[in-house]
């Protein structure tokens, strides 16, 4: 898998979009280090990631890059319903929890800051948060999905009305 990558003023966009998610997640009283035991440097490097790979997905539809700060699963982070994952791992899997939307489809991007990104493929929840995806094992409950994901040509910004798609999610 070759990674395509990323320009340094890019990456000093996802580090100030970062460093703002961090304060006003702490401002309002959040602390995902309860959740993922992580120190700030290791906080800041996994979001710095993510930013990354939201905007390779948005840029991917010609989207001007608004970050989402203190949003917290109330806004999609492309579009209306596309959720942006992404693991530094070339052979990552990609990670919903128990408060992700399953009725959103969710894209996952190998994203390194330093080597690059490629993107996997994309699915919706559902079809991620099943038993045979599920680990409860590891702390908070959370699906980690190595299953066929769909070709990241074939996402658009429009929500599909396939046969195939579960009836909507109340969330």
């Amino acid at each position: 898998m070759n990674l395509r990558p990323f320009r340094l003023a890019t990456i000093m966009e996802a580090v100030k979009v970062a460093e703002l998610r961090y304060l006003e997640a702490r401002v309002g009283g959040m602390n995902n280090a309860t959740t993922y035991q992580s120190d700030f440097v290791e906080v800041m490097s996994r979001d710095v990631g993510g930013i990354l790979a939201e905007l390779v997905v948005g840029r991917r539809f010609d989207r001007t890059f608004l970050p989402a700060i203190n949003t917290f699963h109330k806004q999609a982070d492309v579009g209306e319903d596309i959720e942006v994952r992404s693991t530094p791992h070339l052979n990552g899997s990609l990670i919903l929890r128990d408060n992700d939307d399953p009725g959103r489809r969710y894209v996952l991007v190998i994203c390194d800051p330093m080597l690059g990104f490629a993107v996997r493929g994309w699915c919706y929840g559902y079809e991620a948060m099943t038993e045979e995806w599920a680990k409860t094992n590891e702390g908070r409950p959370h699906w980690r999905y190595k299953g066929a994901l769909r070709p990241w040509e074939t996402l658009t910004l429009e929500r599909p009305k396939d046969a195939q798609m579960q009836p909507e999610y109340v969330w």
